[in-house]
């Protein structure tokens, strides 16, 4: 596993990002593999720095994004 590197500001954001994206499409896995139409279409309403975030907390293991 990976260090967790987030600080306190940005592990929020991207938990609050994730439980967005988990509330609108509930029944999809993996966010941020752009792969599906609910994925791509969440990702326009987003910028690129949260995306990059929302990476970065899946890559780093943070428990919220296991879905």
């Amino acid at each position: 596993m990976s260090n967790q590197t987030l600080s306190e500001e940005d592990e929020k954001k991207a938990k609050i990002l994730y439980k967005r994206f988990q509330s609108e499409n509930p029944d999809v896995l993996n966010p941020t593999d752009i792969n599906t139409e609910e994925k791509y279409n969440f990702f326009k309403t987003i910028t690129y720095e949260e995306y990059s975030l929302m990476q970065r907390a899946r890559k780093q293991a943070y428990p919220f994004t296991r879905l």
